[in-house]
C-alpha cells in the first residue's frame, strides 16, 4: 500500500509540473 501510494504521487506530480509546463508554453505564444 505504501509503495503503491508512492508511485501515485510521484505519478501526481510529474502530471502536476507538465501542465505546469504547459501554461507556461501557452502564456509564451500568447
Amino acid at each position: 500500500v505504501r509503495f503503491c501510494c508512492h508511485i501515485q504521487r510521484i505519478r501526481w506530480e510529474f502530471t502536476r509540473s507538465r501542465t505546469k509546463q504547459r501554461a507556461l508554453i501557452m502564456m509564451e505564444n500568447l
